[in-house]
């Protein structure tokens, strides 16, 4: 009973956080703030991520790191494709 209550109660919170949808080549991953920051996942992917400008490194073996700059809207979706440039 306990956790159920608690699991609708979260459940109708707004969301107030923004969505980022990464594509690039397979095997390249997203990091945060750095490009050995902690991964926030691997491509392709969607994560959810809290409103604000956002700093993140895509990284692929034998390619260059990739840094993009994202602003993140609550509510909204940020697509980005990245293309990586062999080392």
């Amino acid at each position: 009973g306990e956790v159920g209550k608690r699991q609708a109660l979260s459940a109708s919170l707004p969301k107030i956080v923004g969505t980022l949808e990464a594509t690039a080549p397979d095997g390249t991953t997203v990091h945060q703030g750095a490009p050995d920051g902690p991964q926030l996942c691997a491509v392709p992917c969607a994560t959810d991520l809290p409103p604000g400008n956002w700093l993140l490194y895509f990284r692929k073996e034998g390619h260059r790191d990739a840094a993009r700059q994202v602003e993140v809207k609550a509510g909204q979706v940020v697509k980005l494709d990245v293309e990586m440039v062999a080392n």
